[in-house]
């Protein structure tokens, strides 16, 4: 009798615990498991990127701020740009996921109110089924500081001190400066050209003095030159700010060489006298050139440096001479310079955005706008109307200038900034606000307007909010600045998407030097 009551109890108890165990049991497995944050940084002086680990069989996460403001993503989004917080200051952050659980509630006719727990028959009303959250646990919180913030009236300068600092060398043809992320092994490229331009628009012609000493030979041949490569005139254009130096001569000798490597350059049959932008030793387009040998960015990179020479010609500073011997006139690249800039407007518009890149087989553009291209053209038309002594070409190319910039600003994102691609915008994958081309935008607008030229206030409103947006995402980390979202690099594509395959990268030359530019006319 003794050992059946034993067994009882044993049973009894074993029936407690399962009935009691099995639904906490089950309400635990049916918890997500607990979340984990992988990075958490700083992007900007507002802005925190957030991402993490994906917890299987979620329905969904939410993060939470200083443990007060939340935010929902659902089970496929993995990261979130957490903006509009206050600059130079330390948020924590954590992420928990959840899944849905549908629950039976009854409608207690006494109290009105639904509830899980089914009431007496007396009270009892109608049942529904609610879907409720079922949190797993917080990850372990991670911190970040958002960047210093810096005015727009401060970022030209600190960054002109920056870059230099950065960038004092022993020999300047040997590339590898802080802001070249295609990091070629040379100091002759368009975009080193660049940012020399820059430090020149500012004043300082002792570093630009140093770079051309280092990149040019006694004869004014030039290290690293890359024939065939209208990119490759570009940098050419500041040594006419240097004739007075001591390295004068053999800087004349150079704008001799450069101009006869862009005689050589082919030019491409009914384009208004434009040339293949890159080309191989036979003179036909290299492959990434040659559906469209035609392309916005070489008017920036030749254009300028022509328009130098033919004043440089008329003022009797220079004597240049073609292949053949004979003696350049100053009209004749007047001529030039007009002729390509018009037939580009005229050919590659559409609608309001100027097209990359033409194909004189087709007759057609690549149909697609990049930022940077379009940017490249409005400075090369800025810089050239400043310099232009034909006063109908001068007029003719205001026109054209102040119809380009108007059509921008009607894409104009609100940031201030520009989309890379500008007709897009956010709903093209890949596709970003971009520094580079907006600077480049914010410059011809600010040199028209500052030239006299541009007599709409709407272009100088336009380019300062262009520079305050940009001043906006600049960070100031160890006492240095950094400005990201700059486009690496691209030829010219036939999508939207090809757009949108390369990095985008911080205090890359492309962009900072248009930045300086910009805010040197604000």
């Amino acid at each position: 009798m003794k050992t059946k009551k034993i067994t009882l109890m044993v049973i009894t108890l074993i029936m407690a615990i399962t009935f009691f165990s099995v639904p906490a049991s089950a309400d635990a497995a049916s918890k997500p498991a607990k979340a984990t944050i992988k990075t958490c940084k700083a992007v900007g002086n507002d802005t925190v990127a957030v991402t993490w680990k994906k917890v299987k069989k979620s329905a969904g996460y939410e993060l939470v701020v200083n443990g007060e403001d939340t935010y929902d993503f659902d089970a496929k989004t993995l990261s979130a740009d957490v903006t509009d917080l206050e600059s130079s200051t330390t948020y924590t952050f954590k992420v928990r996921a959840y899944k849905n659980s549908k629950q039976k509630q009854w409608l207690n006719t006494n109290t009105g109110e639904y509830q899980s727990k089914k009431p007496n028959k007396v009270h009892c009303g109608e049942s529904k089924t609610v879907t409720t959250r079922v949190y797993g646990k917080y990850s372990v919180a991670k911190k970040a500081t958002t960047g210093i913030k810096i005015t727009r009236e401060d970022l030209g300068a600190t960054l002109i001190n920056q870059m230099i600092g950065q960038n004092n060398k022993s020999d300047f043809s040997k590339g590898g400066f802080t802001w070249d992320t295609e990091r070629k092994t040379i100091g002759w490229t368009y975009y080193n050209g660049l940012m020399i331009q820059s430090f020149i628009n500012a004043g300082e012609l002792g570093y630009a003095d140093e770079f051309y000493n280092d990149n040019i030979n006694e004869d004014g041949s030039i290290k690293g030159y890359r024939d065939g490569e209208l990119d490759a005139v570009a940098p050419s254009r500041g040594l006419f700010y240097l004739l007075d130096s001591e390295n004068a001569d053999k800087y004349m000798k150079a704008i001799q060489f450069t101009f006869t490597k862009l005689e050589a350059q082919n030019e491409v049959p009914d384009c208004g006298g434009n040339v293949n932008h890159k080309q191989k030793a036979d003179g036909t387009p290299t492959a990434n050139w040659l559906a469209y040998p035609v392309a916005l960015d070489g008017l920036y990179m030749s254009l300028p440096f022509l328009m130098e020479c033919g004043n440089a010609i008329e003022a009797g500073k220079i004597s240049l001479y073609y292949a053949d011997g004979t003696e350049v006139m100053a009209d004749e690249l007047y001529d030039i310079v007009f002729s390509r800039i018009a037939w580009m407007y005229e050919n590659l518009k559409e609608g309001d955005l100027l097209m990359h890149g033409y194909n004189p087989e087709s007759g057609k553009t690549n149909g697609q706008c990049w930022s940077r291209g379009e940017g490249w053209y409005c400075m090369c038309v800025a810089d050239v109307i400043e310099m232009m002594p034909v006063s109908e070409y001068a007029s003719n190319l205001t026109i054209i200038l102040e119809d380009v910039l108007a059509g921008l600003i009607n894409y104009q994102d609100e940031s201030g900034l520009w989309y890379n691609v500008p007709n897009y915008g956010a709903e093209l994958e890949g596709n970003r606000l971009e520094v580079s081309g907006t600077a480049m935008f914010a410059y011809a607008m600010l040199k028209g307007y500052n030239g006299g030229y541009l007599t709409d206030s709407i272009f100088a409103e336009s380019a300062i909010k262009a520079l305050d947006g940009i001043a906006d995402i600049a960070t100031v980390e160890d006492g240095n600045i950094s400005i990201g979202s700059i486009y690496k690099a691209s030829s010219v594509a036939a999508q939207p998407d090809g757009y949108c395959t390369q990095p985008f990268v911080a205090n890359e030359a492309k962009g900072i030097g248009p930045v300086i530019m910009a805010l040197l006319e604000a």
